[in-house]
This record gives C-alpha cells, sequence and structure tokens, in this order.
C-alpha cells in the first residue's frame, strides 16, 4: 500500500471522494497517492483505475470511462514486468465499452488485441476467448462485413475444444 504521509492522506481523500460519487476527484487524488510508485503500487493504480472506469459507466460517463481503460491498458503494458493477464483483462473492459457505445470497429479490434495476449499466456481462460469470439462475429456482422464474421465463425468452429465423451 502507499507508505508516505501524503500518499496516505491522498488515499484516503480519494477514498471518499469516491463514496461521495465525485469521481473526478477521486482519480485526481489516487493518481497523486500512486505516482512514482514501485510496480506493484502502479499495477494497483491500474487495477483502480479499471474499479473508476466500471463506476464512470454506471454514472453513464463513458468517454472518461474509455480514458480510464486505455490508462489502465498502458500501465499494465509497461511495468517492468509487464502484467498480461492485466492488459487483456483492461482490454476486454474497454471492448465492451466499445461495444455498448456503438464504436464497432474499436470493439473488434480491442477484442482482437486481447485474443492475441491470451494466445501467449500459459493458463488461457477459453470461456472468455470464446465469449470475445462470439463479440467478434457479432461486431462483424452489425457493420456489415459478412465475409470477415464468416471467417471468424469458421475458426471458432475450427477451435472450439469438443469435451470427451465419457460412457
Amino acid at each position: 500500500m502507499v507508505d508516505d504521509p501524503f500518499s496516505k492522506i491522498c488515499f484516503e481523500l480519494g477514498s471518499t471522494a469516491c463514496e461521495q460519487g465525485d469521481l473526478t476527484l477521486t482519480y485526481m487524488l489516487y493518481g497523486k497517492a500512486f505516482s512514482d510508485q514501485d510496480p506493484a503500487m502502479q499495477a494497483t493504480m491500474a487495477a483502480t483505475l479499471m474499479k473508476l472506469g466500471r463506476l464512470y459507466i454506471e454514472k453513464d460517463m463513458p468517454s472518461d470511462a474509455e480514458r480510464l481503460y486505455k490508462k489502465a491498458v498502458a500501465i499494465y503494458k509497461h511495468l517492468p514486468v509487464p502484467s498480461p493477464e492485466g492488459q487483456r483483462d483492461a482490454l476486454d473492459e474497454l471492448a465492451d465499452l466499445y461495444r455498448t457505445t456503438g464504436k464497432y470497429a474499436q470493439a473488434a479490434h480491442a477484442y482482437e488485441e486481447a485474443m492475441k495476449i491470451e494466445e501467449d499466456l500459459k493458463v488461457k481462460d477459453n470461456k472468455r476467448t470464446q465469449k470475445r469470439m462470439e463479440q467478434i462475429i457479432w461486431l462483424q456482422l452489425r457493420q456489415g462485413n459478412f465475409e470477415n464474421a464468416q471467417t471468424a465463425h469458421q475458426l471458432m468452429t475450427r477451435t472450439q475444444c469438443v469435451p470427451d465423451r465419457t460412457h
């Protein structure tokens, strides 16, 4: 957690501002609390930005949420030891935001970026991969890209795991 007195005060004030619904002040104070911290604190900051992004979505402030998700992606990517899981999660949140706000091309791109990261992970989340593929297909159809949707669907059906039958 934050160690110096100034950072502790900023963190506490940020928590209070968040409870009162002042997300702009929360973001500013948390930014001060976590600035120039070690990599673990930077990762905590990225996770906090994602939580704030969700709050911005609840308050119907998607452009602010988008800014926070993008910053979280950048933090996870540029840590001394990057966090691909964190980056993937932030991209998923960003993609979901784009999809729900009608930014279909950006949503498809963010889902595809998350898929690339997932491919390199040792432990893969097949359910999330399936969801991303379904969203990409839907987004391609929404944009009138029928060939791309068909190609994605064929790829999805080829790569799906069929459970072994037990007798």
